[in-house]
């Protein structure tokens, strides 16, 4: 329920539903699309655009007129320090990801493969995927990984049109350099088909044989990658 105080000058928004999402847009200045639940309540100036609707998806069209598409289906928007006069929310990979060093050659078709079996009528990525400086795109000796950005739970609902073969294609020069046994990529395909049609936690089938290659966002940097949060 939202109720205007013309007089005082503000708005106050009482939420009614738990799970509902709530989006503020004063000018070029936006909000966190944050959740509501039954009784939180939301007070500000009557000049500024309250949206809500219990479907996140919904509001989305309002973010991304603000502040842009998002371009990667696991970025999220992340809150930035209030500046005055400017914006402070921008699409990104949040605090505290999950990195996951890839060979450059995989990594953009991992995340393209990844993004299928969530759409798989459409093409985009997944997953972003962030270049070592001295790496150049066609080389044949580029040294350094790529690295993967996932978040700590990565959670993905697996379409029952998916098409797991594309996964495996995307991984097998990860095979064919031992980074991965075909064993481990089997069954990532396998999952695939196992539970189409649910959801998953991508990190929870990270193989054993890539444990090794996560890498934390401190070390990534000291690296030299250029991880925007």
């Amino acid at each position: 329920m939202l109720e205007r105080f013309e007089e005082e000058g503000y708005q106050v928004y009482t939420c009614d539903q738990d799970g509902t999402f709530v989006y503020l847009r004063d000018g070029d200045k936006w909000s966190d699309l944050t959740e509501f639940n039954a009784g939180d309540v939301c007070t500000a100036p009557l000049h500024v655009e309250i949206f809500v609707d219990a479907n996140k998806d919904n509001l989305m069209a309002e973010v991304e007129s603000d502040i842009g598409p998002q371009k990667f289906y696991n970025n999220e928007i992340v809150h930035e320090p209030f500046i005055e006069g400017g914006n402070y929310i921008h699409w990104g990979i949040g605090e505290n990801p999950l990195l996951v060093y890839a060979d450059p050659d995989v990594a953009l078709n991992l995340s393209k493969a990844l993004f299928s079996i969530i759409y798989p009528d459409a093409e985009g990525q997944y997953a972003q995927v962030f270049y070592h400086p001295s790496y150049v795109e066609g080389a044949e000796n580029n040294d350094e990984y790529a690295v993967l950005a996932f978040k700590q739970t990565d959670t993905v609902p697996i379409s029952l049109q998916a098409d797991p073969s594309l996964l495996a294609s995307a991984l097998q020069i990860t095979v064919d350099e031992g980074a991965l046994t075909q064993e481990e990529v089997d069954n990532l395909v396998g999952a695939i088909s196992l539970y189409a049609g649910q959801e998953i936690n991508l990190v929870d089938f990270i193989p054993e044989s890539w444990q090794s290659k996560i890498v934390d966002f401190e070390e990534a940097q000291s690296q030299g990658y250029n991880i925007q949060l």
